[in-house]
């Protein structure tokens, strides 16, 4: 057996890529924020460069739509209940606009993810694989059912779909585009 003394070191490597643009990041005991990178709360990491600026209508209605989430950010994952309720009851229920932004400001500094609507791949500015994967399954299931088993890329699946009806992935973007918000929303 081989006994070690004096200096020991454990470093390990990280290393992102930008679901965007594509952009590689690594280095030792390095987070996301070293390297200049963002992760959001659906798990798409991009580049800080990429991230969206939210209007404050988009900031009011994520407040609106994520009360629990952001209650539980201040109040404590475990709290009871009640203490989740009252932060809500204090802190949103009946408040005004300038009082909500107040409350979306506070949650994305202490936040450890960006909310949805700062990701470009969540609010469909970038549409990447998955984007077309979860389109492709809702439009196109029953084809989609058929050739998953032969073609289980996604670039064999847009293939597939753009020969069979005659379009191409610009025209699946731009449907995209005109009928989601969202990615959440692509269901």
């Amino acid at each position: 057996m081989k006994i070690r003394t004096g200096f020991v070191t454990n470093s390990s490597s990280s290393s992102y890529i930008c679901e965007v643009c594509g952009a590689a990041e690594s280095g030792y005991d390095a987070c996301l924020s070293d390297l200049g990178m963002t992760e959001c709360e659906n798990g798409h990491i991009f580049c800080d460069d990429h991230l969206l600026d939210a209007s404050d209508e988009e900031k009011i209605e994520y407040v609106l739509n994520n009360k629990t989430k952001i209650a539980r950010k201040w109040a404590g994952w475990r709290a009871p209940e009640a203490q989740i309720e009252d932060y809500i009851e204090n802190n949103i229920n009946g408040k005004d606009n300038e009082k909500l932004l107040e409350v979306y400001n506070d949650y994305e500094d202490e936040a450890d993810e960006a909310p949805e609507i700062c990701c470009p791949i969540c609010m469909l500015q970038e549409i990447n694989d998955e984007t077309y994967r979860k389109y492709l399954n809702v439009k196109y299931k029953e084809d989609m059912e058929i050739i998953k088993e032969k073609r289980r890329d996604i670039l064999g699946q847009l293939t597939y779909i753009s020969k069979k009806y005659g379009i191409d992935t610009e025209d699946i973007k731009a449907d995209i585009k005109k009928n989601y918000k969202r990615l959440s929303e692509i269901k």
